[in-house]
């Protein structure tokens, strides 16, 4: 066994190998951040499918419909109202 002289230079030049500091003193600033840390409240994320988007507007109901594409047809003007009605919640090939 070696003398308590001996000894103590020895814990001496460990603490200094590591810093000057024992395990108890590097743990403390580390348990002291963590508690800290558990103490602080984030908010969560959340998702709602009614606030969080973009106004849409209902197509629903009843909309003049004729096939093709001619372009004369963006008119404000235009008289669609022979064209035949169809609703958009049903299958277009069931309406005809």
């Amino acid at each position: 066994m070696l003398p308590r002289s001996e000894v103590s230079a020895v814990e001496a030049e460990l603490r200094v190998r590591r810093g000057g500091h024992n395990r108890a003193e590097n743990v403390f600033p580390v348990c002291l951040l963590l508690v800290t840390l558990a103490g602080i409240r984030l908010p969560a994320q959340t998702f709602s499918l009614v606030s969080g988007r973009e106004p849409v507007t209902s197509l629903d109901g009843l909309w003049r419909f004729h096939t093709g594409d001619n372009p004369a047809w963006a008119d404000p003007s235009l008289d669609d109202s022979n064209w035949p009605l169809v609703r958009s919640d049903e299958s277009w090939t069931k309406q005809g």
